[in-house]
């Protein structure tokens, strides 16, 4: 659900990679990708709904950026570095802005080449869950993937939030010459982009362990299993170092976890309902 009406002057709407909490909102009237001093703005709440006042603006808001930046992730707990964004509608019965709409920013044609409606584009994923999952599972697997190919791709002097749009119009270049459905795997082996190999494995993981996890304890047991995938993700960063299997295993190590290696197993190939029961058995007990 996107929220309730947008009415005269205010726009409503979620934010969702997860829903997004304490994360701030706001039109981006110049068109620079930054906050300025008299842009309409707002904090998202726990369930990542914000109202922007832009009544005091001048200027049409229809097809100006709605950003959205900082705050946490409630399916993970962790906290959200990526940039999300929407064209603003007024007429929109709520706004939902998600990795999708992100990459719908970059190429109109995104719901064709993925197989996805322009309703898709424009739900829930975590309200579709219980219909349509692979909305949730295309959303949370493609934001995961820009901001390790962000990390692995940077250039000196790039902000991380530059970073994501240049990674965002690569994948928009790859999606234009795709005359069917893709897989986001399949999407970042297509493009440009450099240092890859291991946002590829990332991809498949994550889209793999959430489809299986959906199944087989629904959100709770794919938050789970994100919240491990994030934590891969985010050692591949801090290492700067694009294999998936040495993140892996040097958290199973470090966490004393060189026996049943919950980690390790579940980037394999052919991870399955085991591997995700594993990992989130292990997070399920840990304030990790």
């Amino acid at each position: 659900a996107g929220g309730v009406a947008s009415t005269a002057g205010l726009l409503n709407g979620v934010a969702i990679d997860g829903y997004l909490q304490g994360s701030t909102v706001f039109l981006d009237v110049n068109n620079n990708g930054a906050q300025d001093t008299g842009e309409p703005s707002a904090l998202t709440d726990a369930s990542g709904r914000y109202t922007l006042d832009y009544s005091k603006l001048t200027t049409p808001i229809n097809g100006l950026a709605i950003v959205v930046t900082g705050g946490i992730d409630t399916d993970t707990g962790f906290a959200f570095t990526g940039r999300l964004s929407a064209k603003a509608d007024k007429t929109a019965t709520g706004q939902v802005i998600t990795p999708l709409t992100s990459l719908v920013d970059a190429v109109l044609a995104e719901g064709l080449a993925k197989g996805l409606s322009v309703a898709d584009l424009a739900a829930d994923p975590v309200a579709a869950l219980v219909n349509k999952p692979g909305i949730y599972t295309t959303a949370v697997e493609l934001q995961r993937v820009v901001q390790l190919l962000a990390s692995m791709n940077a250039v000196t002097g790039e902000s991380a939030h530059k970073a994501q749009e240049r990674v965002l119009k690569a994948l928009a270049q790859a999606i234009k010459p795709q005359g069917n459905a893709v897989s986001i795997s399949q999407l970042v082996a297509a493009s440009t982009l450099t240092n890859k190999a291991g946002a590829e494995r990332l991809a498949t993981s994550v889209h793999e362990t959430v489809k299986t996890s959906l199944t087989s304890g629904g959100h709770d047991s794919a938050k789970l299993a994100l919240k491990g995938l994030d934590q891969v993700r985010v050692r591949m960063e801090s290492d700067h170092d694009d294999d998936l299997d040495k993140a892996a295993g040097k958290l199973d190590s470090e966490r004393g976890l060189t026996t049943s290696k919950p980690y390790t197993n579940l980037v394999k190939k052919d991870a399955g309902h085991a591997e995700v029961v594993a990992i989130t058995t292990v997070l399920g007990q840990s304030t990790v």
